[in-house]
């Protein structure tokens, strides 16, 4: 107990003697869905990648239509001519799920290295931000609650809008 009150006690003396901390909040979800470049690089990327899933998905057409057409044939007097079919037919299937992963890796690299791009540039305005405007900290991780006196999210988002321009 003495500790505790020999803690509160130093902090009280400390807090007499230092400024009042400026403080502030960003929502940085808000901000990098609001940034237009950001939004651009999206586009970019579900452009490039459109083909490919077009591809993707006319070949899923197509397995499923061998698929059907398999089921409909008699397996008893074509046994080997069936079982030469289903097994062209798990080869592409397999080549189908491989090609599907491989283009869901590439895609996801890409909105990847698009956020982290986007970080930087925020993360830029929010330091050259907190100088200018003299804060003591700028916090944009989860918290509990924030009063809309320290959010500070809608000026990032202008000045982001204001560079991009």
């Amino acid at each position: 107990m003495r500790f505790l009150s020999a803690f509160a006690l130093a902090l009280l003396v400390t807090n007499a003697f230092a400024h009042d901390l400026k403080i502030g909040y960003i929502d940085i979800e808000k901000v990098v869905k609001n940034t237009p470049q950001y939004q651009q690089d999206l586009d970019t990327i579900n452009d490039q990648f459109q083909q490919t899933k077009n591809e993707l998905l006319a070949l899923f057409d197509h397995v499923n239509l061998l698929k059907e057409n398999l089921a409909k044939i008699n397996k008893e007097p074509q046994a080997d001519e069936y079982s030469k079919k289903l097994s062209n037919l798990k080869k592409l299937e397999l080549y189908f799920q491989q090609e599907t992963v491989a283009w869901n890796e590439q895609l996801n690299t890409e909105r990847a290295s698009a956020i982290k791009r986007i970080e930087t540039l925020i993360n830029k305005i929010i330091k050259k931000y907190g100088i200018d405007k003299d804060f003591d900290i700028i916090f944009y991780q989860s918290v509990a609650f924030v009063s809309n006196e320290i959010d500070i999210t809608q000026l990032i988002i202008d000045q982001i809008k204001e560079q991009l321009e």
